[in-house]
């Protein structure tokens, strides 16, 4: 790939990923957060039990599923970035491409 493409197109699609990770994270941390809060479970000393341990698990999960909304849509444009193997395009571009044939 660096003999072909040169040694930036080991960071093809960077801007996507840092638009998918970082607010993603933010949105799973957050989220996680006030789930344990809203069934107070906020203190790690009370997770001995086994229905606590499974509300964590579903905290868990939602605060996933919630990342995922927030960061999937520039997951797809990182993705087309990266397989591009002609040339090196732009984020506006790929979303442009996505809207004209997928739509929204």
């Amino acid at each position: 790939m660096i003999r072909t493409e040169g040694s930036l197109s080991l960071y093809k699609g960077f801007t996507a990923l840092m638009l998918r990770d970082v607010p993603g994270w933010g949105v799973y941390f957050w989220s996680y957060e006030y789930l344990k809060d809203l069934f107070g479970i906020s203190d790690s000393s009370k997770c001995q039990t086994t229905l606590n341990m499974l509300i964590l698990m579903w905290c868990g999960g939602v605060a996933g599923q919630l990342s995922w909304l927030v960061g999937y849509p520039f997951d797809i444009v990182k993705t087309q970035i990266q397989c591009n193997e002609t040339r090196n395009v732009r984020m506006r571009e790929v979303v442009k491409e996505i809207y004209k044939t997928e739509g929204m």
